[in-house]
């Protein structure tokens, strides 16, 4: 999850969360909530600690761990959605 990712980057920096907030320009109660998982950052602050961090956004996203558990789920939509165009584009001609 998002919130753990976040807490053990900061742990793996030696950061408390005063000074992860610092970096980031947030508090250390925002902090406090991305890590509870009350609150999440924006898009915009998620690059943002992927770049400052060096850390990949798939890998703090966890989206290799969701493809890897819904591959057979998102094989089969994409050959659904492949049927769908191939129709579209039948029925255009």
């Amino acid at each position: 999850m998002l919130r753990d990712f976040i807490k053990e980057l900061r742990q793996e920096f030696g950061l408390n969360q005063t000074e992860f907030g610092q970096i980031l320009n947030f508090s250390q109660d925002t902090i406090s909530k991305w890590e509870k998982g009350t609150r999440l950052p924006d898009y915009k602050t998620l690059i943002k600690i992927a770049l400052i961090f060096d850390v990949d956004m798939n890998e703090m996203l966890g989206l290799e761990e969701c493809y890897q558990k819904y591959h057979t789920e998102i094989t089969k939509k994409r050959e659904e959605m492949g049927k769908i165009t191939e129709k579209r584009i039948r029925n255009r001609v």
